[in-house]
């Protein structure tokens, strides 16, 4: 019976994955039960020169505690050289989270790398790894995230 649920939570994931197309998109709402996100490719990068590039982990990889994200994103996503970063199961609920840091100069446009290392603890099969894009003014406007989908 496991099996056959594990098969169905990683075919239902591969359907979440070859139905979304990635978009940064600015929420002037945000909630944990919003369906306005950015989804990540296969590559887990939009290629539009906007979205963050996610280089691990994988979209769908099986990840564990601790997870380290490692990825790039535009300079206007971080303040003060770090950008939040959450787990978050497939409801949309935050498992945990932590702030991405990078070491290089973060007042610019072009991609910088970052790095998160976050332990977590969850019952769950899927859910998400969402980059956000720090937002110190509080603006709606200034919101946006960009997720990928992972399995626990």
């Amino acid at each position: 019976m496991h099996n056959t649920y594990v098969l169905l939570s990683v075919t239902a994931l591969t359907v979440l994955c070859a139905a979304c197309t990635p978009l940064t998109t600015n929420t002037t709402t945000p909630s944990a039960s919003s369906s306005s996100f950015a989804v990540a490719s296969s590559k887990a990068s939009s290629d539009d020169g906007i979205n963050p590039i996610i280089l691990s982990p994988s979209v769908g990889s099986k990840v564990q505690s601790p997870l380290t994200v490692q990825g790039k994103a535009r300079g206007t996503w971080f303040f003060e050289g770090s950008l939040p970063v959450q787990i978050t199961d497939s409801h949309n609920n935050v498992i945990a989270t932590a702030p991405a840091q990078t070491e290089g100069e973060w007042m610019t446009t072009e991609y910088i790398d970052f790095s998160v290392t976050i332990p977590f603890s969850t019952h769950e099969s899927f859910g998400f790894i969402v980059i956000k894009k720090d937002n110190p003014s509080g603006l709606p406007e200034n919101d946006a995230q960009f997720k990928i989908p992972v399995t626990f």
